[in-house]
């Protein structure tokens, strides 16, 4: 804690009554010595919580050791964890040992602060779907190997409104940073397969295929891809050995489809054609099986949940203003896509594909990627309470991968972020830029960041709404 001297100044004509005060002209002038204390951590923040584990991260002025007391009783923390790792100032620490549906109290504090704080937080693990555990499945969303400033905005005429930032250390790739800790983590969870939810790459170059193939290639089960708007689609079915940018495979009994949003956009064209077809077709083949959909944009209209934050979406309304007057309506409508406040799909080709899901009757969920948040909808008018999963960017804020495990009665899905330092400092770094740009809300309520999907409460015939 440190004094310090506050000047107050208020522009006004009328003085006001009580302190001793100094007039000079239309400025009244207070003076008062106050005692401040910078907050020791802030951020504070609870990331991932399943069944038996949660993950808290927070930020420190200076690197420090920290750990979280918890307990079941908000007076009674009789459990500690301590973060792996060392000193540093972006924390996580992982509570494991948890019992499911179980509400916990915590408090984070330094590892060398002595007594105990009183629990300030709480959070209550997710129950697991009935039936046994099948198999977990990850998943990494805009992956954008090649990419390595985060955050530009380019207005007409070329002007740059907001130069982005990159990594500290120049001769290290972005991907090092981000990605490569999310797959050693996907492989000591030992995940059956890994999806990769489109944009793989960034700068629609050949150099940047070859480098996500071998990235991609540490995994140590198989991995899918989806082509997102950053792949140009004969390097991708070249790479990776497809045969079309759409696909499906089996795993234990359940059914995956990969699509290809790119064509939904613009005119008609024979590419959507034949994937719709070939969709009906697959659908119809595996009706009787669950079915896991998975695409790059998503297709769903904008739903309430994206507009249910006042004060963002006044600093989109505010923000998207401002763009426009400095770049034109493709700024601020730029940003509004960015947000969820624009649709990415036209409508029509939506229904399309949501009608057939709604057919077939056990689509388990909708996963998509592109806006870089974590969100969790519903289109209640046309396929019912199907969860249409957006995921946050493995490669900016909150940089993380989300797994997936499949019991017999449904499943849980639970994004993390990798625990290793460089990835929580550029995690940090993304998060500020994101904020000065309105886009603050990347990483989702934890509602849309761990959830559980029962089968038997699923139901897909569209809802009549008001």
């Amino acid at each position: 804690m440190s004094a310090h001297r506050i000047t107050i100044v208020v522009l006004a004509s009328v003085i006001p009554i009580g302190r001793p005060a100094s007039v000079r002209g239309t400025q009244v002038t207070f003076e008062a010595d106050a005692t401040i204390s910078e907050p020791v951590m802030r951020r504070i923040e609870v990331m991932t919580v399943t069944d038996t584990m949660a993950a808290i991260t927070w930020e420190t002025a200076q690197p420090e050791d920290g750990i979280v007391r918890f307990g079941t009783k908000r007076d009674r923390l009789d459990h500690i964890a301590r973060e792996a790792g060392g000193p540093r100032r972006f924390h996580q620490c992982r509570l494991t040992g948890l019992q499911p549906g179980t509400k916990y109290y915590f408090v984070c504090q330094r590892a060398d602060e002595s007594g105990e704080a009183p629990a300030n937080q709480s959070f209550t693990t997710l129950t697991p779907p009935p039936g046994r555990e099948l198999f977990a499945f990850a998943t990494l969303t805009d992956t954008h190997f090649g990419r390595e400033i985060v955050g530009r905005v380019t207005l007409a005429g070329g002007r740059i409104e907001f130069p982005g930032v990159s990594w500290r250390e120049p001769q290290v790739p972005l991907w090092q940073v981000a990605i490569e800790p999310a797959i050693g983590e996907i492989n000591s969870a030992m995940c059956a397969f890994t999806i990769v939810k489109g944009d793989v790459t960034h700068g629609l170059d050949a150099s940047e295929f070859r480098i996500a193939r071998d990235v991609l290639g540490q995994l140590t089960a198989p991995c899918y891809v989806v082509r997102g708007n950053h792949d140009r689609p004969e390097q991708l079915i070249r790479t990776f050995g497809l045969q079309h940018p759409w696909y499906s495979f089996d795993h234990e009994g359940y059914h995956f489809v990969i699509l290809d949003t790119e064509p939904l956009l613009g005119g008609p064209n024979q590419a959507r054609e034949d994937q719709v077809r070939w969709l009906a077709e697959d659908l119809q083949k595996h009706r009787e099986m669950w079915t896991f959909v998975f695409l790059h944009r998503p297709i769903q209209p904008v739903l309430a949940r994206s507009s249910d934050d006042a004060l963002s979406n006044h600093a989109i309304k505010a923000g998207s203003s401002l763009l426009q007057k400095m770049g034109g309506r493709s700024a601020a409508r730029a940003l509004k896509f960015a947000t969820g406040r624009l649709q990415d799909v036209p409508e029509p080709q939506a229904r399309r594909l949501a009608q057939l899901f709604s057919e077939h009757g056990r689509v388990a969920g909708v996963f998509a990627g592109h806006v870089h948040r974590n969100f969790v909808g519903y289109w209640a008018a046309q396929t019912g309470n199907l969860p249409y999963v957006e995921t946050a960017s493995a490669s900016d804020y909150p940089c993380g991968y989300a797994i997936t495990r499949v019991f017999t009665g449904g499943y849980m899905h639970n994004f993390c972020i990798p625990d290793d330092a460089r990835c929580l400092e550029w995690s940090a770094i993304t998060r500020e830029t994101f904020e000065r740009m309105a886009l603050a809300g990347k990483a989702g309520t934890l509602a849309d960041r761990n959830f559980v999907v029962r089968f038997d409460r699923l139901d897909l015939q569209p809802k009549p709404t008001e």
